[in-house]
């Protein structure tokens, strides 16, 4: 999500220490791994919003992609989307990844990364508005959404 081999290094040092510090304070071990991913996603929000890189938008943006659209083009066999996110920048990854894949409203968003609700909804629009047009570049040149040209 950082994309950012030396930042993720940071990070899984950091959830490591934090999953030293406090795993005696997990009740019930059956529930590790969706802990162990919030302490993930957690510090990955930690760093983003320590880089102070989310900018403000304006309120008259329209959005049209709801989560259930959106995941099912995501889903899709024809996206690699591994590829689809890192053309995103880190903020619209981090946006386009909780809300259409982990399921968080825009309002769960907003108080999670610092941003407003609007401005939740006006990342997640301009990055799928981008996803979509990068898909129609690459049905026009016959290749396969996301694949990799090397």
């Amino acid at each position: 999500m950082l994309r950012d081999e030396h930042r993720a290094n940071d990070v899984l040092q950091t959830v490591m220490l934090k999953m030293i510090d406090s795993i005696v304070s997990l009740s019930d071990s059956n529930k590790l791994n969706g802990w162990m991913k919030r302490v993930c996603y957690n510090s990955i929000i930690d760093i983003i919003r320590a880089n102070q890189r989310f900018d403000t938008v304006s309120d008259d943006v329209v959005f049209d992609y709801s989560a259930k659209e959106s995941l099912s083009i995501i889903n899709s066999d024809h996206w690699d989307l591994e590829y689809y996110l890192d053309v995103l920048d880190e903020r619209e990854r981090l946006v386009v990844w909780l809300y259409a894949v982990e399921g968080y409203s825009h309002k769960e968003l907003s108080k999670k990364i610092g941003i407003t609700e609007q401005n939740s909804r006006v990342i997640y629009s301009r990055a799928m508005r981008s996803l979509k047009q990068l898909v129609r570049e690459q049905e026009v040149t016959n290749s396969r959404a996301g694949a990799r040209n090397e």
